[in-house]
């Protein structure tokens, strides 16, 4: 087992507002209940971070380990990951590019 990094483009929410969001539909299963539940991935900014520090939604662009990954459409593509988390949960999502390590 080794650590692993990778560079991603995510479109989601950040802890509180998925916290947020489990009380407003009195969701009791935890955070990683929740995120599973729904179809939603977990990007960790660094090894074994704390769920607090991690955004919840979905991948719009990763690299391999360690490596590189070409994009092309960005805006769109973002533009389509919001729009569909928006139609689901009610919330605006956010875009971030970050490091994903685990």
């Amino acid at each position: 087992m080794g650590i692993e990094y990778r560079g991603v483009v995510c479109v989601g929410y950040n802890h509180d507002q998925i916290e947020n969001l489990m009380e407003e539909v009195e969701y009791e299963e935890g955070v990683y209940g929740f995120y599973e539940s729904h179809n939603l991935e977990s990007f960790s900014p660094y090894y074994d971070a704390d769920s607090e520090d991690c955004i919840y939604g979905l991948i719009a662009f990763k690299s391999g380990d360690y490596w590189m990954v070409e994009v092309s459409d960005v805006d769109n593509k973002i533009k389509e990951l919001q729009d569909k988390l928006l139609k689901q949960f009610g919330i605006q999502p956010k875009a971030y590019l970050m490091g994903h390590g685990w």
